[in-house]
């Protein structure tokens, strides 16, 4: 029959495994749930900031593209 100390170091060996396992899979679970939040708010940021440098991109090219038909007009190249 084993001691009664190896049945106490044994009990308590598995209730501080026990309390390590809930502890651990608790923060897994929060700590999850905060840091997917934190991803989305992070790609909407970057996605509105995205389109911003997007639609500029369009507008400087609407601009030149007007002013170089314009420019074309002008010199006469393009009418006959």
């Amino acid at each position: 029959m084993k001691s009664f100390k190896t049945k106490i170091v044994i009990f308590f060996f598995i209730i501080l495994l026990v309390v390590c396992r809930t502890l651990g899979i608790t923060s897994y679970v929060q700590l999850s749930g905060v840091l997917i939040n934190s991803v989305e708010r992070n790609l909407e940021k970057i996605a509105k900031e995205s389109s911003k440098v997007i639609k500029v991109r369009i507008d400087v090219q609407l601009e030149n593209s007007k002013y170089n038909k314009g420019e074309v007009y002008e010199k006469g190249i393009v009418n006959s």
